[in-house]
């Protein structure tokens, strides 16, 4: 299948649970929300994941101790996005989540999950002076495509989203879709990812999607301070709005923000658009990432 589906982005507030109960009735509640409103998609942010370290009865937390704590609860928390999945009968890209690697270290984990089982995961490819910073972080090794009854999907990480061969490596693979889940803590670094969701769309014909995490999370540094606002985008062509814009929401206001998406549009685009971008744009193309391929159904063990 692909064609015409209903994607839904987060502006996901972050929260301290009271426990896991507490946590799993609020996904709940989120998941139902977009599922009830028809939507085939489901786009949770970077770093969502690290709600969970409140769980931890401290006041405040090390990056470190928040990231043990998270891992503590991995187990429960893909049974959760698994059982979502499959209960809802959708797709659902789970909040971003701390997991860990060799020596010690940990990776940033965006976790894809359908409607029969977990599809697999894409893990952060660049960290950020920040992320760096922590000495806590590793980046990911390779791409992975999904092709799902909505069409091939991607997952380019927030600072991902600013680096044209790991979307091109992507779309080249045969991705329509790539997802973008994203954690700024500043204005700036909200519209870094904003603008370059919307230049990774113009550049190769496809469409795009901009989860953001919202609020203040004052027990957990790395989610300490939040700002943004979810977005999807597709290329400026007859067919889809003339500035690409499908969808924005309100900076900082929680909430999903919904759009339909056709990629049945896009194929007529890159046959027939204005410009062809999707089969001219040559850059740097000998040095692309390479890319995985994961079917439309759950993989045993599936790693992470």
């Amino acid at each position: 299948m692909s064609g015409r589906w209903r994607i839904a982005a987060a502006q996901y507030d972050i929260r301290r649970p009271a426990d896991w109960d507490g946590y799993v009735r609020r996904i709940g509640d989120w998941v139902t929300e977009a599922a009830d409103a028809d939507a085939s998609l489901l786009v949770f942010p970077e770093y969502g994941g690290l709600e969970l370290a409140g769980l931890d009865e401290r006041e405040a937390l090390t990056a470190a101790d928040g990231f043990a704590v998270v891992h503590e609860h991995l187990a429960a928390f893909k049974a959760l996005f698994h059982d979502l999945a499959r209960g809802h009968g959708l797709h659902i890209l789970a909040p971003s989540v701390p997991v860990r690697a060799r020596g010690g270290r940990y990776r940033n984990r965006a976790m894809l999950f359908g409607p029969h089982g977990r599809l697999g995961w894409q893990d952060k490819l660049r960290l950020t002076r920040f992320e760096t910073s922590l000495d806590l972080l590793e980046p990911g090794e390779g791409l992975t495509r999904f092709a799902t009854a909505l069409g091939g999907l991607g997952i380019i990480t927030c600072y991902d989203s600013e680096f044209p061969d790991v979307a091109r490596a992507l779309v080249r693979a045969g991705a329509d879709t790539l997802l973008a889940p994203s954690c700024t803590e500043s204005v700036t670094g909200f519209n870094r990812v904003r603008i370059g969701c919307r230049a990774r769309a113009l550049e190769n014909q496809c469409y795009t999607v901009q989860a953001s995490l919202v609020g203040q999370a004052p027990w957990m540094p790395v989610i300490d301070v939040n700002h943004g606002a979810a977005g999807v985008f597709g290329p400026p062509e007859p067919g889809l709005p003339g500035d690409g814009l499908l969808a924005s929401g309100r900076e900082d206001e929680p909430g999903w923000v919904y759009a339909d998406l056709d990629t049945t549009v896009l194929a007529e685009i890159r046959r027939h658009g204005e410009v062809g971008l999707h089969e001219e744009w040559t850059c740097a193309e000998p040095g692309l990432p390479d890319v995985r391929q994961r079917g439309g159904r759950a993989t045993p063990g599936g790693g992470g």
